[in-house]
């Protein structure tokens, strides 16, 4: 959802009524490196990060008995296995 979310907002910034490439190019701060284009690229990283946060968060509160479905079909054999489901929840699936 991130990298949709980025690749909007890099669109956007390309638009001909904003102009603004310097900001669409993510990761490239100029050459000498401009704290005002790192700080306002951070700044958006982090507006992205809330507005996925939001949908997900929607989604999830929105579709409880679907999201638990989900979660029981996937990770409902481990229920003898407290330990091996907290790993696999925590440290495989982020991977």
């Amino acid at each position: 959802i991130l990298f949709i979310l980025l690749r909007l907002l890099q669109r956007c910034y390309r638009f001909r009524c904003v102009n603004r490439p310097d900001l669409a190019m993510s990761g490239e701060y100029g050459d000498p490196p401009s704290m005002k284009v790192f700080i306002r690229q951070l700044l958006d990283w982090q507006a992205l990060v809330v507005v996925e946060k939001c949908l997900l968060g929607y989604l999830v509160v929105s579709y409880t008995d679907q999201v638990a479905f989900i979660a029981r079909a996937l990770l409902g054999w481990l229920d003898p296995h407290p330990e091996a489901k907290l790993v696999v929840v925590m440290v495989v699936t982020p991977l």
